[in-house]
């Protein structure tokens, strides 16, 4: 049976009449040996609740950035714009939507306006035509300022942008890159990455999505474009909860030891994590490996206490907090089958898309038998942890970890490195897609 030792307190504030979110505390080991310092993980989960059906979305504030360099002639270029216009299709008039193009030089093409005339928004998109090279940090600056002439906390504000290739006009570098998400990020907007074909940079790509709480996407082909499209647009549209933060307090004596796939702050007993938005139902977290004291053996002991903020639809805040004990035990198996399975499971995860970045490091210097062993540790873990905690989800992973350690031999591994990139910043960041 799934053990959830939280109490939760959820603080409407001013003007907020319904929570938009469940929050949930766990521990992987809500009892554990006596007299015995031990190491266990701290989940503390956000989930959206699904909303009614008669229930209006947030409007949404939007930047289509589109890569028109020379390399996105032909088919790129055609696709990139039939997906651009399906997505005008989907907006409501009271939307703000932006076309910016970049490629030597930025282009506005859709200066920031209400998505009421779409037909003259759909005529200029269709008149975008490639050349030049690719300034895709000006691009996404230029997409940003564009969302500031309507930045509102009642809307979903977000810039997508689409690049083929290499940025090689401006500021270049995935931590250049990063820090401009960081920034926008406090404005409160998000950077959407959709990467296509071979010839772009990942790191730089996934490193802008993550700094600003962004989703990261790889269209292998000009044809998946606007399938990715519509799960992007899906994902807007559904939002929730934006600007969601999480703070964890230790109690004295557990000692915080990692953070587990996301970016947190660690300050003494202290961590702090930024989780982004959540869309529909969707489950963002964050896993912290502790280190428990000697404890004795009477009574709940307590790990630490939660408080997540976040901003509802509307504009609102919420709040919630919450606390985890431990019991003690001297049977082991009375804590052994007192082990929170789902929390397992999830450590799981983030410790296999941990080691994929080992093994994409190592195989990027050449070193691709030592990679080649971390991958098939991920496997053997997978299908160990499966049983183990009778999880059909990791049972599911296994086969996909092994195709991957296949193509670990595969002349291709530009295409193979794109793909665990993307499946690796999906599993830590929960992304939506």
């Amino acid at each position: 049976m799934r053990q959830i030792l939280a109490f939760l307190a959820i603080t409407l504030l001013p003007g907020f009449a319904q929570a938009s979110v469940v929050v949930t505390s766990e521990i992987s080991h809500p009892l554990v040996r006596s007299g015995t310092a031990q190491t266990a993980y701290l989940k503390i989960a956000v989930r959206g609740k699904s909303a009614p059906k008669d229930e209006a979305r947030a409007p949404v504030n939007v930047a289509i950035v589109l890569d028109k360099s020379s390399s996105m002639g032909g088919q790129k270029i055609a696709e990139a714009r039939r997906a651009a216009t399906l997505a005008v299709e989907r907006l409501h008039p009271d939307d703000i939507v932006s076309v910016v193009t970049y490629d030597s030089v930025v282009h506005v093409v859709v200066p920031a306006t209400k998505a009421v005339d779409k037909q003259s928004i759909k005529a200029a998109i269709n008149g975008i035509h490639s050349s030049g090279q690719t300034a895709l940090f000006a691009g996404v600056a230029k997409g940003a300022a564009e969302l500031r002439k309507f930045l509102d906390p009642e809307r979903v504000n977000r810039v997508i942008l689409l690049s083929d290739g290499m940025a090689n006009v401006g500021p270049s570098s995935p931590g250049e890159l990063a820090a401009l998400g960081a920034s926008l990020s406090k404005e409160g907007i998000a950077v959407t990455t959709i990467g296509l074909g071979l010839g772009y940079n990942e790191d730089l790509m996934a490193r802008l999505a993550q700094s600003s709480e962004g989703n990261h996407a790889f269209a292998e082909g000009a044809e998946d474009l606007t399938r990715i499209f519509n799960l992007e647009f899906g994902d807007l549209f559904a939002v929730t909860a934006q600007d969601v933060q999480l703070e964890i307090s230790c109690a004295p004596g557990v000692r915080p030891i990692r953070v587990l796939g996301r970016e947190a702050l660690v300050s003494g007993q202290k961590i702090t994590a930024r989780l982004g938005h959540l869309a529909g139902v969707q489950e963002r977290f964050l896993l912290v490996e502790v280190e428990l004291p000697r404890l004795p053996s009477k009574g709940a002991h307590p790990v630490a206490s939660t408080s997540v903020s976040y901003r509802a639809k509307g504009g609102s805040h919420g709040k919630a907090s919450g606390k985890v004990h431990v019991r003690t035990s001297s049977d082991p198996k009375a804590i052994e089958s007192a082990v929170t399975k789902p929390v397992m499971v999830s450590v799981t995860e983030m410790l296999v898309a941990e080691q994929n970045k080992v093994a994409i490091r190592l195989r990027d210097e050449g070193r691709k038998k030592e990679a080649k062993k971390v991958m098939q540790r991920n496997v053997e873990m997978l299908q160990k942890r499966a049983k183990k905690y009778k999880s059909k989800r990791l049972r599911q992973q296994a086969p996909k970890a092994k195709r991957t350690l296949i193509d670990f031999e595969s002349v291709d591994w530009n295409r193979t490195r794109k793909r665990l990139r993307k499946s690796t910043y999906g599993s830590t960041n929960q992304q939506s897609y």
